[in-house]
């Protein structure tokens, strides 16, 4: 930077993009102007009744010298960036680039360096859309007397300007061995040699590692948006310069916009209309609904990990942290709807930057597999161009894996997850992009996508919790939720997806504008329920059964226990299973953990329901006859002893002799459940009655029932023995019903 007598700041590059735009602009002037400028330089003209015919030439336009206006607009107060010059200097993108060149060599010795014989020059311009204005840029900025070629011109000139073809997908194979195959024949000429990439896209090890280090392209930022104005109008006021300066986003939010959104902003008619259409570009980059991640769930896994992330990015930012010790990636998976997008939303809210989304679904539409590769090719580069930011990848279970049986699109499918793999580790060398994957069945997925480098950890979205729910619903209702109201709203969206919420809240508010009236909670509640009346008395066989889950859990130490959670006609109880050792009687307690609900039923209402098994793969049953099964076959604990036999070939367990040992080892885990629970009765009774009012356990609340069980502290506050000398009287229960602990059904008050 420079500053002149006028205390104006000036850019060190202001020069040398004055030369820049005077060559262009004496360039783009036809040449029987110039000529007869310079004749009538020598003599003066005459009236000659010939040209008055045929028309006298266009006159030279005011050459633009940029260094001299920036200082002289300083000398006026009446000037504004309003009138459009009435010559053309070129394209909107061509310029950007060409300025952007110009701020990276800044002067015109470092310029010449790049001609000198034996240079090689690598240029970093971070998007591959502006690889083809940088290059014309370079024949702009560098002197006329220099020639430019390429090795399949067939030419000789003076320096090699080397580029990925226009329409060259560097994630394929065949356009990435083209370009290598470009700079080994450009290395045997004996000229200077530019090569400009973006990212290094597309450059082999062999080729990467003998160039020098890449000079990056000057970011856009405040100077060269007010230089750009000073190219496409005539006058320029000094006040109207540090508005806009002001005005204009942060620079690091400049860097991220597209050159789409830069086109669209400079064709608006004036300087303050381009700042405030660059402003409302930036802004639209960055979200800004939703929670940010402190105001989510302390005890969800997937929000510690992302509160981690961002956290380490902010330190990166500040160059206290290498980008490798970093924590930069990560891959969600679980049901649909769970809020794998609401969370990406919230990292970029929390750490202030762009979310750019994409998935696999969305590439795959762009068309055959060169478009798709190519799509997917521009998301990445979108992204790197952005950083720091969040790039939010969905369905990424729909690549699927090389390692699959099916030979349907096997050469597609392979291609794909190559290219995949490859954009993700380009992103990761290229810093600053947080990579966030989203799928449903993390099972179906290549292990090499799976592998650490790439996704760092893999963390299952679990249903929101009650706090995450509050700060949904009141996010989505605002002024129309009462404060009294949202204990009950959180109680009905308790077990649902944050998808389904925002649905039963659309219906709900769209069913109140047909009727022509306000939007009340008891409507919400409504379309959250179905529509139905909640069956109390299910509710509460259904508690006691995942309170039996939870207790057999917890008392034969199966593992952490993460949350007990009750819906209208369903509950689940979500454990992080630690069978330790993998010892016999692990195995027995896992059996009596799972079997714990059928044997709550049994205990309390002497009857269990059906709610154990199913059509499901996941039902109880199902998952305790696996274990059985593979106690019997696999694991060296049945009749048959070290003899190994795949589960899967029981599947019907269709020998006799087996069958019958499955069902004494489920027979015998269940008794085991039963005596657990009974020496828990009424502690089971109290959870159940506590899950009923609150319809989700987790976090301290779980932790508090989780001690109570234990013994590590006392489950009635008023009895310090805690020991439960005598059933307490029916205690109420929203909706004006009471729970009869001796009788252990709903009863009406």
């Amino acid at each position: 930077m420079n500053i002149n007598a006028n205390h104006t700041t000036i850019p060190a590059w202001l020069t040398l993009a004055s030369g820049t735009m005077k060559a262009i602009q004496h360039r783009q002037t036809p040449p029987h102007t110039i000529q007869k400028m310079e004749r009538d330089a020598l003599d003066p003209p005459f009236d000659d009744p010939l040209s008055d015919l045929l028309g006298a030439p266009d006159p030279l336009p005011p050459m633009v010298d940029l260094a001299e206006e920036w200082i002289t607009m300083n000398e006026t107060d009446d000037r504004a960036f309003c009138v459009r010059r009435p010559d053309a200097l070129g394209k909107t993108l061509q310029l950007l680039a060409t300025l952007r060149l110009c701020a990276t060599l800044t002067d015109v010795q470092t310029t010449l360096a790049l001609s000198d014989p034996a240079a090689i020059t690598v240029l970093d311009v971070g998007h591959p859309d502006w690889i083809p204005p940088i290059s014309r840029a370079v024949q702009d900025v560098l002197p006329d007397t220099l020639l430019f070629y390429t090795p399949d011109s067939g030419s000789t000139a003076d320096m090699l300007v080397l580029a990925p073809q226009a329409g060259d997908n560097l994630a394929t194979l065949k356009d990435a061995a083209r370009f290598a195959r470009t700079i080994s024949e450009g290395l045997e000429c004996e000229v200077p040699i530019l090569i400009i990439t973006a990212g290094h896209r597309g450059l082999p090890d062999r080729i990467a590692n003998i160039l020098p280090p890449a000079r990056r392209l000057a970011p856009l930022d405040a100077d060269i948006i007010l230089a750009m104005m000073h190219l496409r109008f005539e006058d320029g006021d000094a006040r109207q310069h540090a508005e806009f300066r002001r005005a204009l986003p942060p620079q690091d939010m400049l860097a991220r916009l597209g050159v789409d959104a830069l086109n669209a902003a400079f064709r608006e008619p004036d300087g303050a209309a381009i700042v405030a259409a660059l402003s409302d570009q930036a802004t639209a980059l960055m979200p800004t609904d939703g929670p940010t991640l402190d105001q989510m769930s302390d005890t969800n896994k997937a929000v510690l990990a992302a509160r981690q992330m961002v956290a380490d990015l902010k330190l990166w930012s500040e160059g206290q942290l290498a980008w490798s010790d970093c924590l930069h990636s990560m891959l969600l998976y679980g049901q649909p709807g769970t809020g794998k997008t609401f969370l990406a939303r919230a990292m970029g809210r929390s750490g202030s930057i762009p979310l750019i989304s994409a998935s696999f679904a969305r590439w795959q539409a762009c068309g055959h597999l060169g478009d798709m590769l190519r799509a997917m090719t521009e998301t990445f580069a979108d992204a790197i161009a952005a950083a720091p930011c969040v790039l939010f990848i969905d369905e990424i279970d729909a690549a699927g894996s090389r390692e699959s049986q099916e030979t349907h699109n096997g050469h597609y499918r392979r291609q794909v997850i190559n290219g995949f793999l490859e954009q993700v580790d380009i992103a990761i060398r290229a810093e600053g992009v947080l990579i966030i994957g989203a799928c449903n069945h993390v099972t179906t997925l290549d292990p090499a996508i799976l592998r650490p480098g790439r996704f760092d950890s893999h963390i299952e979205m679990p249903l929101p919790g009650r706090d995450e729910l509050a700060i949904l619903l009141a996010g989505q209702l605002g002024d129309t939720l009462e404060a009294d109201d949202l204990p009950e709203l959180v109680n009905a969206a308790t077990g649902m997806t944050p998808a389904v919420i925002d649905a039963a809240i659309r219906s709900a508010r769209s069913l109140a504008r047909s009727a022509s009236k306000p939007l009340h909670t008891r409507d919400v509640i409504s379309h959250l329920q179905g529509g139905e009346t909640p069956d109390r008395t299910l509710m509460w066989r259904i508690a006691i059964h995942e309170c039996g889950h939870a207790i057999v859990a917890v008392e034969r130490d199966v593992g952490t226990l993460c949350h007990v959670r009750l819906g209208h006609r369903d509950g689940h109880t979500r454990l992080s299973v630690d069978l330790g050792a993998g010892l016999l009687r692990d195995h027995k307690n896992y059996l009596a953990y799972v079997l714990g609900g059928r044997a709550a039923e049994q205990v309390n209402f002497g009857s269990t329901g059906s709610g154990s098994g199913g059509n499901a793969q996941t039902c109880d049953l199902a998952d305790a006859t696996r274990m059985a099964l593979a106690m019997e076959t696999e694991h060296a604990f049945g009749a048959d002893g070290l003899v190994w036999s795949p589960s899967e070939t029981h599947q019907r367990i269709d020998d006799p002799v087996l069958r019958a040992a499955v069902r004494n080892r489920l027979d015998d885990a269940e008794a085991e459940a039963r005596r657990v629970l009974q020496r828990h009765r009424v502690l089971l009774l109290e959870m159940a009655k506590d899950l009923m009012r609150h319809r989700l356990l987790d976090g301290a609340d779980l932790q508090l029932w989780v001690d109570r069980i234990t013994g590590d502290a006392p489950w009635d506050p008023d009895d310090p023995s805690g020991r439960r000398k005598t059933v307490e009287q029916p205690a109420p229960l929203s909706g004006g019903e009471v729970i009869d602990l001796a009788a252990h059904r709903l009863q009406p008050q």
